[in-house]
């Protein structure tokens, strides 16, 4: 796998999502190093990357969020947008 993040370090990206991107990528390895890199080559290629990644394991994530008045907003927007 190529090194898309290279020449960047960790401040160079959000540190919430770096360090859910790091949670999620310990579930493969247990070196924090590799999961941090891993973390950020998948952020700099998406920086909404663990955002989306969520979004697909629970697609009621947002609605979850914004409350149950989004509901119809988000099941149009699933099936038309």
């Amino acid at each position: 796998m190529p090194n898309l993040s290279a020449g960047k370090s960790p401040r160079d990206f959000n540190p919430i999502e770096l360090a859910k991107g790091m949670k999620v990528e310990m579930e493969h390895t247990d070196n924090p190093r590799i999961a941090q890199q891993i973390a950020m080559d998948h952020l700099t290629e998406n920086p909404r990357y663990y955002i989306k990644l969520a979004q697909m394991e629970d697609p009621w994530m947002p609605v979850k969020h914004i409350g149950g008045g989004a509901v119809i907003g988000f099941v149009l927007a699933k099936l038309f947008g």
